[in-house]
């Protein structure tokens, strides 16, 4: 059985994953309102970001997870995605 150090440790590069993706992600999510910006396209897109959930719903119930605390983390998500859109179209 591994110890609480080298358990947090395994945690803590995960965290590390999580950030550095986090970190791409958004760099994508500014790329994406300057087009939206040039089309003329609104920062909030109601069906991409419905797909988006479902995507996320059913892989989190592949992997046997919690759907309410992926719902939340998709959230808070997609909520600093439109807000970084919106900072980077002004």
């Amino acid at each position: 059985m591994k110890n609480l150090v080298t358990l947090r440790n395994e945690i803590d590069a995960i965290d590390d994953k999580i950030i550095e993706l986090l970190a791409e992600r958004m760099k994508l999510v500014k790329k994406i309102s300057k087009q939206k910006e040039k089309t003329g396209f609104p920062v909030f897109d109601k069906k991409r970001e419905e797909q988006v959930k479902k995507i996320w719903a059913l892989k989190a119930k592949s992997l046997k997870m919690e759907s309410r605390h992926i719902k939340q983390i998709l959230e808070k998500i997609l909520n600093i995605s439109k807000e970084v859109q919106r900072r980077t179209m002004k």
